[in-house]
């Protein structure tokens, strides 16, 4: 049971990718399938390891910037996501939304408040997705994630984008931090995998 709890805090995105060049020291492949590369990666600044993601999507900035804006569709690609809600549009690229994650009873459920921002510049587009305090009230029954920060880097090569993601996440409560590190690729992995079923057509 706390496995499947920390699975899917690693979550909240394909052929050969050139890894070499855009994979850090310190960093162990923990899972590699279907073209999706999840690596751990050791972090100064937080007991918690940065997990790292890399893969390919044959899709166009338009359908990724659609799906990454349209938080309302969260649940159907990210790991254990139930429920997503806007809370405030910023920009035509920016917004702030609450998501909640599922945990398996007796373990109290996860919610997190976002604030996200995409950005366009030639060939590459980023992507930042903050948890931010004092958006919205604690929810009853549920644990608030106390920090949570991802980015996208994901550039353009012809028809194909090539996806870099982080995340580094403390999903608070009682979960050893030694236990999130060992067992924190399969969310990523079932995420992206969805996704990129959802954006190439092939579901």
């Amino acid at each position: 049971m706390k496995i499947t709890l920390i699975c899917l805090f690693s979550a909240l995105l394909i052929t050969q990718l050139p890894v070499a060049a855009q994979v850090p020291s310190g960093c162990a492949l923990q899972k590699d399938k279907d073209g999706i590369l999840v690596y751990t990666c050791h972090n100064d600044s937080s007991r918690f390891k940065t997990i790292l993601s890399l893969f390919d999507l044959r899709t166009s900035f338009t359908e990724l910037r659609q799906a990454l804006l349209d938080v309302d569709r969260y649940p159907e690609w990210q790991f254990n996501t139930s429920a997503t809600t806007l809370l405030r549009t910023l920009g035509p690229a920016e917004l702030t939304y609450h998501s909640h994650i599922d945990a398996p009873w007796p373990v109290s459920d996860r919610d997190m408040a976002v604030h996200l921002t995409l950005t366009e510049e030639g060939n590459v587009m980023k992507v930042t997705a903050n948890s931010e305090r004092g958006l919205l009230p604690d929810t009853p029954d549920c644990i608030r994630v106390p920090a949570s920060v991802s980015s996208w880097t994901v550039t353009r090569d012809g028809s194909v984008l090539h996806v870099a993601y982080s995340l580094v996440i403390d999903p608070g409560g009682m979960v050893p931090a030694w236990l999130v590190n060992m067992a924190c690729a399969q969310g990523p992995y079932e995420s992206f995998s969805k996704l990129k079923m959802k954006l190439e057509g092939k579901r």
